[in-house]
């Protein structure tokens, strides 16, 4: 994605709410819907100024087919678009970490992979994306992971598409190389 920017927080913050549910444009700028946006740049404005400021990243928004916005008696429905959740969807998955637990379960997380030779470039991310949300290679092609992450990797399946059908998850509590495995995660088993 871009370089964020406090209008882009902004814009990550209204695409999210919607995301959660359909707005009323008027409630978005409401007083405490701004500390929702979590932005400084708007908090810091007065109350004109941060109403014509969403009013103008919200048409900005629509002009980029993010969001549809329809007039229904005397108020604006404001809807996200497929684009909108496409953009979620990509920050989502730039942004997508695994969280630890208090307690390990004792269950390790593997993902398998034989990703065909044309879709190297594919393979080659994921295996980057894996690499960066803490996963550890046990052999070519295999990575595992102590921490619940069925969703996470479910998201990685679906951001790479074409090579979803390849990857395989699998959770289980035995596993040959379990002593070697605690050792690569004793920073955060033990955490």
């Amino acid at each position: 994605m871009g370089r964020i920017t406090p209008k882009t927080q902004v814009i990550d913050g209204i695409l999210d709410m919607l995301m959660l549910g359909g707005l009323i444009s008027a409630a978005l700028v409401a007083p405490n819907m701004v500390q929702v946006f979590g932005s400084s740049y708007i908090k810091h404005m007065d109350k004109r100024d941060q109403r014509r400021e969403i009013q103008k990243i919200m048409q900005y928004m629509k002009r980029q087919d993010m969001i549809t916005i329809t007039e229904k008696e005397n108020a604006y429905e404001v809807k996200i678009t497929e684009k909108g959740k496409q953009r979620l969807l990509r920050l989502q998955f730039e942004n997508l970490t695994i969280a630890g637990q208090k307690k390990w379960d004792g269950m390790w997380r593997v993902v398998m992979f034989d990703v065909p030779e044309n879709y190297g470039y594919a393979r080659r991310a994921l295996t980057t994306k894996l690499q960066s949300m803490g996963f550890k290679l046990l052999q070519k092609s295999v990575w595992v992971h102590p921490f619940p992450c069925r969703q996470e990797v479910a998201l990685i399946k679906h951001v790479y598409s074409e090579v979803g059908p390849y990857i395989i998850f699998l959770e289980t509590s035995i596993i040959d190389k379990h002593n070697v495995l605690v050792q690569r995660f004793k920073s955060i088993l033990l955490a």
